[in-house]
This record gives C-alpha cells, structure tokens and sequence, in this order.
C-alpha cells in the first residue's frame, strides 16, 4: 500500500511539473506572437522605415543586423514555446509530433531570419556579381525562410486543431476552448495557404492567449492535487 502511495504521488507530481510546462509555453508562445507584429510596428513607427526601404542588398545588412537578431529571438520563443506545451500536454503520437514539428519549425525560422541578415549574406559584395544578382541571392534565402514559415505554421495549426478536437475529452482544456481552438486552427491554415497569410498571426495571439489562460488554471489544479497527495 505504501509504495502504491508513493507511486501515486510521484505520478501527480510529474503531471503538475507536464501542467506547469505546458502553462510557461503557452505564454511563451503568446508572447512571441503578440512580439511580431507590434515590435515592427514600433520600430517603423519610430526608427524609420528599417527593412521596408523596398528591397534591401546585402550592401545595406550591416547597418541593419538588428533585424535578424531581433526575429531571431522572437521566432525561437515561439519555437521553445509550442515545444514545451507540445511535451507537456497530454496527446496521441500524432498530435504530440505535430506539435514538436510545428515548434521545431519555428526554430529553424530563426536560423532563416538570422542567416538572411548577417555577415554571411553581406559577405554577397566579396563575390564580384552585380548588384541585381546580390539582391536576387539575397532575398532566396528569404522565400526559403517564408516557405519554412508557412510550414511551420501549418504544422502548428494542424497541432492546434487536434488539441481543441481532443482536449475537452482529456481534459487539458475546456469544451469551449476546444472549439475555439479548432475553429482557430482551420482559419489559421485558411490563412497560411492562401491570400491572408499575414493574418494568420493575429489568431495565434488570440488562441495562445486562450491556452495561457486554460494552462495556468490547469496548473494551479494539478498542483494542488499534488499537495495534497
């Protein structure tokens, strides 16, 4: 009887530890994506037009890096965010694996945004092509990094759209949430397949803020079940 207590406590702990996880991503994710709209909006607004001067060439990265470290940081929260509740919310192999896809996807995006605007495509000037040519190479790396983006956020929302369909019954979120949450993710795939990609992230504010909100309340239960097993 005692090791089965044990046992028992030692699985409550565990699922509060998976509970609290899964709450700092989800606001990690959140943040990240109320980050990306408003940092640039900020920054425009108040720095100059930054990388919206038409298209940039490589001649113009050194004064501009910033960029990519800046969306670097902003794609790796999100990424870290989606992996921790992806590892810490319960779910089947294939919503488990969409999810750690989806926030390995956003990491590979910050490696994207960053390689694009560092020293190694300024470095286009030292190869003696044209300046159309550096322009042209410069801005493929950006259309890998958008293909990239897309798949991640399709990925994500693939995810998502499993979680609101099996959340209520596994009791990670509400019947509510569930169904905001599919909704939320059929509108995002919509929206990252066709005209209104950059839509798309104005509903991953609005769903991670939901999840903020479910997690946190989900967290604070498991873990006072826990205290008291």
């Amino acid at each position: 009887m005692a090791i089965d207590t044990r046992t028992a406590a030692r699985s409550e702990t565990w699922a509060a530890a998976s509970a609290l996880r899964s709450a700092i991503g989800a606001t990690l994710a959140l943040a990240g994506y109320v980050l990306l709209p408003t940092f640039r909006a900020i920054v425009i607004a108040f720095l100059g037009g930054g990388d919206d001067t038409g298209y940039p060439r490589p001649a113009d990265i050194p004064q501009n890096e910033w960029w990519g470290i800046s969306g670097a940081i902003i794609f790796a929260v999100i990424g870290i965010g989606i992996l921790l509740v992806a590892t810490g919310v319960p779910g089947g192999p294939l919503t488990r694996t969409l999810g750690t896809i989806g926030g390995a996807g956003f990491l590979l995006c910050a490696g994207s945004v960053r390689g694009m605007w560092s020293f190694i495509s300024a470095n286009l000037t030292e190869t003696g092509a044209d300046v159309g040519a550096q322009t042209a190479a410069f801005w493929a790396v950006n259309i890998v990094g958008g293909g990239l983006l897309v798949a991640a956020g399709c990925t994500t929302a693939g995810w998502l759209l499993l979680l609101g369909l099996r959340g209520p019954r596994e009791r990670t979120v509400g019947r509510a949430a569930g169904v905001a949450l599919a909704i939320g993710a059929a509108l995002i795939i919509v929206g990252e397949l066709g005209p209104v990609i950059l839509a798309a992230q104005f509903v991953f504010v609005l769903i991670f803020a939901i999840l903020t909100v479910s997690f946190w309340r989900r967290a604070r239960r498991m873990r006072q079940t826990s205290a008291d097993a």
